[in-house]
């Protein structure tokens, strides 16, 4: 069985052609496989992994070679301080898009209830993370 530290460097020099983030992806890859955070790795290089979680990670790294997104594989994206679940049917929300998010918050009165259309935006991230800032807003 393989330790993190094992899989952590042979995952980034796997996806070192692939991705413009190799290691970022590699851990967020394994730290939804062990269900622990990434402080865990540094503090932990040598925990090993069961056959079945390594198979896993090794899946998802092999997808993720294959150019499948990192949010695809394990069905989560962080977006303007929450977390939405994505699939191949959704788009996912990306960090430049939490611009428009603080944007419209900065230009539109936070003391009025307000009706918001989002209309075709795969999660809804973009009126949910409204909502959850402004709950006067419909």
């Amino acid at each position: 069985m393989a330790t993190v530290a094992e899989l952590l460097r042979e995952g980034a020099l796997g996806l070192a052609d692939t991705s413009e983030s190799p290691r970022v992806d590699c851990e967020i890859l394994l730290e939804h496989v062990l269900k622990k955070p990434r402080s865990f790795f540094f503090s932990y290089p040598e925990f090993e992994l069961s056959s079945s979680q390594e198979r896993q990670f090794r899946d998802w790294l092999e997808r993720r070679v294959e150019g499948h997104p990192v949010a695809y594989l394990i069905g989560r994206q962080a977006f303007y301080q929450h977390e939405f679940l994505v699939s191949p049917e959704t788009l996912i929300p990306r960090a430049d898009t939490e611009l428009l998010v603080e944007t419209v918050l900065a230009l539109l009165p936070d003391d009025k209830p307000l009706k918001i259309a989002d209309l075709g935006t795969g999660t809804g991230a973009i009126a949910i993370s409204l909502a959850l800032a402004r709950p006067q807003w419909q």
